[in-house]
Order: structure tokens, then C-alpha cells, then sequence
């Protein structure tokens, strides 16, 4: 029989080793202890603080000197000063990170989509795939030759290949070799990092919401120089094992740092109306609102917890009775 070579899937090379499988076992253990337990803040505030602390981390890998609290005051809108092509690397950032949900991981013309959006105005060609040839420097040693750009369209096309058809790699060894192979490629003449390490979270929180609420890129400028060893590592042996194994002991770390955050909730009235105000927001709610989000609590419960808001005053309500309806004060 004969076998086109198209209908053959290509895998990026990597070795599977005891140290990859451990963490991998490590890591699903802990999720599994995590999944499906609620966070402790309400969930909207976390995943801002989150996009706070990727955006600040990932850009400040690049060479952006702005502080976290500043990042914090342009997500709310507020003026800064600082270097102005600064400012606007950390406003696209959030543009990106803010339209989170609407990429989609197995899309090239997504990821050229996000592109566009974290370097607008900084490059010429954003969102393009480069024309040109390009070399990353280490000063002045060079450190990788990027493929040349006649290669690029085929590259991709096998790298998203991959990542949408693959069958066999778990997913978070699949998207540490998307990171690796997409910085290898090196497809844009500029803002593959902040993309590379985008896009990894992207594959993660599309296959456990938990990777919504960490921010990983902390982890990754906390071993800034071990980053970008085990980059080069893996393209002096032209695999990527030795990044595989940093990123997967980068995402462990980041979710033993925050697995506080996700301990269960205690089966309280405060705790409940937490839970409550993430559903809810701002908006006004009557107790049979409320207990829609609790169905297994009687509406006994219910009354109790909603006239402990009232008392300690972490609820506004207005009506009386029946008529009842109630507000988050600080949300």
C-alpha cells in the first residue's frame, strides 16, 4: 500500500523523559484537586489581577519598565506617565488580553489577529508574517537564525497542523511545544515573546478554566535567564525537551502559588454571598435569584443569608417582603 506523505501528520520532536512524565502527573494531580472548587475572591477580580500581573511580567521580559501598579491604572483608564512607546505596548496588552476568549488556539489567522492587536502603531507590518530575515541577538552574539521567510507559510501551516489534530500529546506538553516550535519560527519581525507566552495560556485555558485566573508569565520573568537557556538548549539540540521540562515546572509553580486562592468555600452565609456577588455584580436580585445560584439551600437559607448582607451591610435592598430586591454595595 501506498502512503501519501500529506496524509502524515507532523510532529515537532521532542523526547518524552521520566522527569516530563512526573510533572505532568504532578500537575494533573493538583488540578484535579482544584477543579471545580470556587475561588475565595470573586472570579472577575481575580482574572484582573491576573491580566495585571501577565501583562506587567510578560512586557517587562521585553524590556518594558512600567510598574504593576501602573499597568493597574491604564487597565482602569487612568493617566500615566512614562515612556510613551511604553504606555502603548501595556494599552495593546490589554487590548489582547482583554479579548482573551475570543481567540481560537487552532486558528492561525487568530493568532495573526492578536498580532495585530499587541503591536499596532509599533511595528509597520503587525499582524503580517515577516518578509524579511531576521536573527536574535545576544548583545552582539547571535543567538538563533530564524527560518527564512520562504519557509514561514509551510512552518505554520504544520505547526497549527499539529495543534488542531493532534490526538496523542497531552495539552500541556502540546502547548509547551507550540511556545518552543512558534519562538523557533520566530514568524513576525517583532512581539513573538509577549505572543508565544499568549498563546500557551490560551491552549491551557482552553482546557482547564483554571489557567484563566494564574498568571504563569510571572513565573516565567521570575526565571528569566533559565527562559531563555532552556530555549536555547532545546534549539542547540534541535528538540524541545529541556523547554518542555521548564515550562512544565513554570505551570506547577504557578499553580502551587496560587492554589490558596482556589481552596473550597466554607458552607456559610458570607461565603455564599461571595459567590453571589461574582454572579451577580451589580445588578439588583431577589432571594429566588439567589437561590438559583444555591439550588440545594432551603428558603429559610436564603432569607438569613440575605438579611445577613443587609445587617453587615454588604447588601442594599430596597422593596420590602415579597417585593424584595437587593444590590452588592462594593463589587
Amino acid at each position: 500500500m501506498i502512503v501519501s506523505y500529506d496524509t502524515i501528520m507532523y510532529k515537532p520532536p521532542y523526547q518524552l523523559n521520566s522527569k516530563i512524565l512526573d510533572l505532568v502527573s504532578r500537575i494533573s494531580m493538583l488540578l484535579g484537586q482544584l477543579q471545580g472548587l470556587d475561588a475565595q475572591s470573586p472570579k472577575i477580580e481575580l482574572r484582573k489581577q491576573n491580566q495585571v500581573k501577565s501583562i506587567r511580567a510578560s512586557l517587562s521580559i521585553e524590556g518594558n519598565t512600567l510598574t504593576e501598579s501602573q499597568v493597574t491604572d491604564l487597565l482602569e483608564g487612568k493617566r500615566v506617565i512614562g515612556p510613551k512607546h511604553e504606555i502603548l505596548e501595556i494599552n495593546n496588552a490589554i487590548k489582547a488580553y482583554q479579548a482573551f476568549d475570543s481567540f481560537n488556539f487552532k486558528s492561525l489567522a487568530s493568532l495573526q489577529k492578536a498580532h495585530k492587536i499587541f503591536m499596532q502603531d509599533l511595528i509597520d507590518n503587525a499582524g503580517k508574517i515577516r518578509r524579511c530575515q531576521v536573527n536574535i541577538m545576544s548583545g552582539k552574539i547571535i543567538k538563533h537564525i530564524a527560518p527564512p521567510p520562504k519557509m514561514l507559510d509551510k512552518l505554520l501551516q504544520d505547526l497549527f497542523d499539529y495543534v488542531a489534530n493532534n490526538k496523542e500529546d497531552h495539552y500541556l506538553i502540546l502547548s509547551s511545544v507550540f511556545h518552543y516550535e512558534f519562538e523557533f519560527i520566530h514568524p513576525f519581525s517583532d512581539g513573538n515573546g509577549r505572543l508565544g507566552r499568549f498563546w500557551q495560556n490560551l491552549i491551557l485555558a482552553a482546557n482547564n478554566e483554571i489557567f484563566k485566573y494564574i498568571a504563569l508569565e510571572t513565573i516565567i520573568k521570575d526565571k528569566q535567564q533559565n527562559y531563555y537557556k532552556a530555549l536555547e538548549a532545546s534549539g542547540k539540540a534541535g528538540e524541545s525537551s529541556a523547554f518542555i521540562e521548564f515550562m512544565l515546572t513554570s505551570i506547577l509553580k504557578a499553580l502551587e502559588s496560587y492554589a490558596q486562592v482556589f481552596r473550597p468555600m466554607a458552607d456559610d452565609a458570607k461565603s455564599r454571598l461571595g459567590k453571589a456577588a461574582d454572579s451577580f455584580g451589580k445588578k439588583d436580585f431577589a432571594r429566588k435569584d439567589y437561590m438559583q445560584v444555591f439550588k440545594t439551600i432551603s428558603s429559610a437559607t436564603a432569607s438569613r443569608d440575605l438579611e445577613y448582607g443587609v445587617k453587615h451591610r454588604i447588601l442594599k435592598r430596597t422593596g420590602s417582603q415579597r417585593t424584595s430586591k437587593y444590590q452588592f454595595k462594593k463589587y
